[in-house]
């Protein structure tokens, strides 16, 4: 099948990867015994450097290995690295030699080895400063190995790399190059040393321009001399090679030896989580109550006070002010309000212990995507005291907790209709805590028609003091409840929903990514009638100068040198880029409406900004109005800007929140469920889990999970359902994200099998699951989204967050 050929090809290909890793690694050791016996480094060549393993592709397409240099002779798939026998005394001058024997291990009493065997080591005269800065090349060194490794991993040439550009926005340097980049680099220039591979990461995050990550080099270069001349290292540690990190292990390892991972679903579904008992300490420092002034919001900071906190309360309206000692009003649809709201907590002089939210328990869904919404008000609180809410953590803060009154079990106990209003803020607080995996998280739903506010204040503070590591607890009159994902696959497989000839399809972002690619699968399924929505306007016949350059790679070369001579040789690869992705994009267009009207099928596409509820409603309408039906709708569309809380803008927060939620409300109120057969929303697994940089995306998703919910109870003849689907090898995934996804043991859903698994759904008789979960490795994405909780008192079995968070590409309609 496709599927197993697939796994084959990629099995190779990683199998080739891992030899080349052992060239890499080899050469990097007898660099290493060179520089530490004669004082100078090897010039490593290109072939040498390069760390970026081969994509998947077919065997029979791959260009032949580079040659090797001279000077170094390696045979073409060489064994494990072995200790060179021959290596000379180092008390000669720094040029003498030393002959070493490769590929063949050496027994200790043997003979030296011939010297058509042997090759000498060139010798490279080393600034002083190369050699005391403990392994550290010159500035000069990295920042030429800097711009190759960028120009590698971007396909622009050096001299278009501008050292003071921005990364992301002028050079587009996203976050999974940053990430390459940095793995090609770090071993070779010893960025790590000792320190968590995760912390300087993150430290570099904060870097915009490719200058100031050669001026942060450089500032780590002089402290190692000053580490150096202070005498502070062990002689041991500078005669150690540098270990090979988890990660490279990871990258080094062939996924060949594992087992095929299927592709799963899983039923999201509430069940009971009584109360351990284990009592945890108390928080001296202040604790962050964010809500209106309402009798909940009293009773929560009379509780709290009564228990011995001292509260803080956070009042949005009409004007940012410190109204009292202790209490701030704060205007969230000004700007710059998270820096106003920053300040007001900093002129306190003290550091919060923790944020509790009530936001969520008493927002009707009226306010969803305007000023007012929850999701956005607390993405705006977090993007102002996150940082300081982490620094809390020693003192026994640290807190973030989410409080919303759905139903007790978050939209899962079909007891009722409920707001969704504040679902959104599940997604920005799960998110926050990938960001700040130091954040003791705690979601709490509690059902508000048979729970008192003073019992809604009694089981929060039980959360406060409970040692249960469970992220979300719900609490109903029946007693506490947590989530968990259960298989809802089918023995045998389902025939998918019956459809007759005729039946109207509404898809929005349906033209492209996973959700067209579900539509071309129907079409040769079913004989209906399409109607595509999607932001893209319909595009006109590609231009005959690019019309037959397949490869993204020469497009690209050819963009540069296009652009370059209509704008006197200054163009930005940003610029570049941009264009790029247009072509791409509107051939993919064009391609996937060609290929419905090829299988007979009649399809419709309209250029309308689904944002836009009026005219998206009045499409509706017009489709009713005209047509007389619509009988299934796929809700696709969706855009990304990844970026990590505390720099993300409230325009990019509000452009990916409302792509997702204003259609799927405009949905809701605009379509006639006595007639429709199935409503399905395209979520993530960013929104079951979080994920770093996405707060805004995973906050849309949970609004579309939790509507499902409230939908299927409301029209259970409906089959309403919210999927998070896992990643996809479609769309917008490409060799980069492949490898990573590799490196952490993730398999991607294959075309064919997530088309198959979006229509089993629809099989099942609608209401049993209203959210779903369909990913190939649910434990390998769970463990990297989790965080590390390091305190006793709270144990938590989890891993930290790790590079693959801040990697993430999408496709309209899914994410990762």
């Amino acid at each position: 099948s496709d599927a197993r050929l697939a796994l084959v090809q990629q099995s190779l290909a990683q199998f080739i990867d891992l030899q080349k890793e052992q060239q890499r690694t080899l050469c990097h050791f007898l660099n290493f015994l060179h520089a530490n016996l004669t004082g100078t480094e090897l010039p490593l060549q290109g072939w040498q450097r390069e760390s970026q393993p081969i994509a998947p592709q077919s065997l029979q397409t791959r260009a032949a290995p580079p040659t090797p240099p001279r000077g170094v002779v390696l045979a073409t798939v060489p064994p494990a690295p072995v200790l060179p026998n021959q290596i000379l005394a180092a008390s000669g001058p720094a040029t003498q030699s030393a002959p070493i024997v490769q590929n063949a291990p050496v027994r200790p009493d043997a003979p030296a080895s011939k010297a058509d065997n042997m090759v000498p080591l060139p010798s490279v005269s080393s600034p002083p400063a190369a050699k005391a800065g403990r392994g550290l090349a010159p500035t000069e060194q990295f920042k030429a190995d800097l711009l190759r490794a960028v120009s590698e991993r971007t396909g622009y040439p050096e001299e278009m790399l501008d050292l003071d550009a921005l990364m992301e926005a002028d050079l587009g340097i996203d976050s999974i190059k940053r990430i390459e980049v940095f793995s090609a680099l770090k071993d070779q220039h010893n960025l790590l040393e000792g320190r968590d591979e995760e912390a300087v990461i993150e430290e570099l995050s904060g870097l915009k321009t490719l200058n100031e990550i050669i001026a942060w080099y450089d500032r780590l270069h002089e402290s190692r001399l000053e580490t150096k001349e202070g005498g502070i290292p062990s002689p041991k540690k500078s005669q150690t090679p540098p270990p090979v990190s988890p990660v490279e292990t990871a990258e080094s390892r062939p996924i060949a030896y594992e087992p095929v991972d299927p592709v799963r679903c899983y039923a999201l579904k509430p069940v009971p989580a009584p109360w351990n008992g284990t009592v945890t300490g108390y928080c001296d420092l202040p604790m962050l109550l964010l809500g209106p002034a309402s009798e909940i919001t009293e009773t929560f900071r009379q509780a709290l006070a009564d228990e011995g906190y001292t509260v803080w309360r956070i009042v949005p309206g009409q004007e940012t002010i410190s109204l009292e000692a202790g209490l701030f009003e704060v205007d969230f649809a000004s700007p710059h309000a998270a820096e106003k709201l920053r300040t007001l907590v900093a002129n306190t002089g003290k550091a919060p212990g923790g944020l509790i939210n009530v936001l969520g328990a008493a927002t009707p869904d009226d306010s969803l995507c305007r000023k007012t919404d929850p999701a956005r008000i607390l993405f705006l609180t977090l993007k102002a005291l996150g940082s300081n809410l982490e620094e809390g953590v020693p003192a026994g803060g640290g807190w973030l907790v989410n409080v919303t009154a759905m139903d007790g079990q978050f939209g899962l106990g079909r007891s009722g209709t409920f707001s969704v209003g504040g679902a959104g803020t599940h997604g920005v607080a799960k998110s926050a805590a990938r960001e700040w995996p130091q954040l003791r998280l705690k979601c709490v739903d509690l059902q508000p028609a048979a729970l008192s506010p003073a019992q809604w204040a009694e089981n929060l503070l039980m959360e406060l003091h409970c040692g249960d590591s469970a992220p979300e607890v719900g609490f109903t009159s029946s007693g506490r409840w947590r989530l968990e994902l259960k298989p809802y696959d089918s023995e045998g497989g389902l025939s998918g929903p019956e459809l007759e000839p005729g039946a109207v399809i509404l898809a929005t972002g349906g033209a492209q990514g996973i959700t067209g690619d579900i539509v071309k699968f129907m079409a040769q399924r079913y004989p209906v009638r399409f109607i595509l929505v999607g932001r893209t306007p319909l595009p006109e016949e590609e231009a005959e100068s690019t019309r037959h350059i397949a490869d993204p790679g020469e497009l690209r070369q050819f963009l540069i040198g296009k652009l370059r001579a209509q704008s006197d040789g200054k163009v930005k690869p940003a610029e570049v880029e941009a264009e790029l992705k247009r072509i791409l994009k509107t051939r993919e267009l064009r391609g996937n409406l060609a290929f419905l009207r090829e299988n007979g099928v009649e399809v419709e596409y309209h250029a309308v900004d689904v944002r836009n509820a009026e005219v998206f409603g009045q499409l509706i309408d017009h489709i009713y109005a005209r047509l007389g039906r619509i009988d299934g709708v796929l809700h696709g569309a969706g855009i990304i800007e990844d970026k990590l809380i505390r720099d993300k803008s409230e325009a990019s927060f509000d452009a990916v929140y409302h792509t997702k939620v204003v259609p799927a409300l405009t949905l809701a109120r605009k379509l006639r469920f006595d007639s429709l057969k199935f409503l399905v929303f395209f979520s993530s697994v960013a929104g079951r889990f979080g994920n770093v940089g996405q707060c805004d995306y995973s906050a849309a998703n949970e609004v579309l999970n939790k509507l499902a919910d409230r939908l299927s109870v409301e029209y259970p003849n409906v089959h309403t359902v919210s999927i998070n689907w896992g990643p996809w090898d479609s769309g917008m995934v490409n060799d980069e994200l492949r490898r990573l996804y590799a490196t952490r043991h993730i398999h991607l859903i294959p075309v064919a099998t997530g088309t198959n698994r979006f229509v089993e759904t629809l099989g099942h008789p609608p209401g049993q699951a209203p959210e779903l979960v369909i990913t190939a490795s649910l434990d390998s994405i769970a463990a990297v989204t989790r965080t590390t909780r390091s305190r006793e008192h709270l144990p938590y079995e989890e891993t930290r967050t790790n590079s693959l968070d801040r990697s993430v590409a999408n496709t309209e309609g899914v994410s990762y």
